[in-house]
């Protein structure tokens, strides 16, 4: 039996879905010209909505691009490499798995190389020398190269010695990395890229305890990322368990903001933690984790393929595309989010003015699309459009 005659029917349902979602995107995003209200022209002029429309087009395509070349290429591995895809020992499987992940890192580099570097460059976003980059792009492919392989060679080693309850110990696996992942990540991953140092403002310092007093969060720790070595964008984050937090801020946001704009910035993301956001999106990200494996059960099984090594490139395959397919859901809950975050952060500073003088710096500093394409937002955008966030300022009471 041939690998067509192998593959179940929810499996090119999966496919033909990924693939029509991507059409919209290239259709939407990228074909289609753009319209802009009168609000928009009244807060970004015409020269500013051009460039970023062409930066966008430009992420798009090369983002479209690199899904489906990497879709395809894992797809034609298959087809060849089908009938040599056996039952491997785990170690043998290993090494199997991060060839085809490396063979997929170096054909895909161009377009990563393109799209996080010569497009920045252009476009006058980044700071970074292309030695920089490529230190920081091979640090960000360690990073994913062993989590796939700890994820897809654990998998297989489940598949092959815990038969009968693979899929439970999978899965508790799968969420105790989840929120292991989330809450360390910025303690153990964001050290590799930024080196931090304590905010020496004492000014900020004493209005962003006080805001956080306000909103019922302890705050140890107040840290400057130095970010501007390499990009021209701003952000601030948290990071922390329980109730003492540590706040993260970009060296950009106070070099670029005024003292306002940054706060402003800094009470958004205290309205993330009192509402809880980041738990909630654990939550979601371990029941999509439960779907995911369900799926991958179910088209091994039906494949006939559960102990062989085709069966970690399968789950490879529908990871991927499953990833994809849930981006609209995925972005819509996002994006309520965001949009609570915003108002909690007006609430807290009482200056919507300033909320709306924040998102057209954001807008500048990040060349941002204010206004996308609705299709394009539904799918891809994790939050509300910068014209959306300035209408709910302005009309915040």
């Amino acid at each position: 039996m041939n690998i067509l005659d192998r593959i179940p029917i929810v499996l090119w349902v999966i496919s033909l879905l990924a693939i029509v979602i991507m059409f919209l995107i290239i259709f939407s995003g990228i074909i289609s010209k753009p319209e802009y209200s009168k609000d928009t022209l009244k807060y970004f002029d015409e020269e500013f909505l051009e460039r970023a429309n062409s930066y966008s087009k430009s992420k798009l395509l090369l983002y479209a691009i690199n899904n489906l070349i990497k879709w395809s290429l894992t797809v034609l591995f298959l087809f060849i490499a089908w009938d040599y895809l056996g039952h491997f020992s785990v170690i043998k499987a290993l090494l199997f798995l991060g060839l085809f992940l490396l063979a997929l890192q170096i054909i895909t580099f161009p377009i990563s190389y393109y799209r996080g570097f010569v497009l920045e460059k252009i476009f006058n976003l980044t700071n970074q020398s292309f030695n920089g980059w490529l230190i920081d792009y091979l640090k960000s492919f360690m990073v994913s190269f062993f989590v796939y392989l700890f994820l897809l060679g654990g998998l297989y080693l489940l598949l092959n010695h815990a038969s009968r309850y693979w899929l439970i110990l999978a899965i508790i696996v799968l969420i105790i990395f989840i929120v292991l992942g989330t809450y360390l990540y910025p303690l153990i991953i964001d050290p590799l890229f930024y080196k931090f140092e304590p905010l020496e403002n004492r000014q900020i310092r004493s209005e962003i305890k006080t805001m956080a007093q306000k909103i019922g969060i302890g705050v140890e720790e107040i840290m400057i990322a130095d970010a501007s070595r390499r990009t021209m964008k701003s952000n601030a984050y948290f990071t922390g368990i329980g109730k003492s937090k540590k706040i993260v801020i970009y060296d950009n946001l106070l070099n670029n903001f005024s003292e306002d704009e940054a706060l402003a910035v800094i009470a958004h993301e205290m309205g993330h933690w009192k509402k809880m956001h980041l738990f909630l999106q654990v939550v979601m990200a371990s029941i999509g984790g439960i779907i995911v494996m369900f799926f991958i059960k179910l088209i091994i099984n039906a494949m006939g393929i559960r102990t062989d090594f085709k069966s970690i490139i399968i789950a490879f395959l529908i990871f991927s595309l499953l990833s994809f397919i849930a981006l609209p859901l995925q972005n819509y809950i996002s994006r309520q989010f965001e949009k609570e975050a915003d108002r909690i952060s007006i609430n807290l500073t009482q200056k919507p003015e300033v909320h709306i003088e924040l998102m057209q710096k954001l807008a500048k500093s990040n060349l941002s699309n204010v206004e996308p394409n609705k299709v394009i937002k539904y799918i891809l955008y994790s939050h509300p459009s910068i014209m959306e966030r300035i209408k709910m300022a302005a009309n915040f009471e």
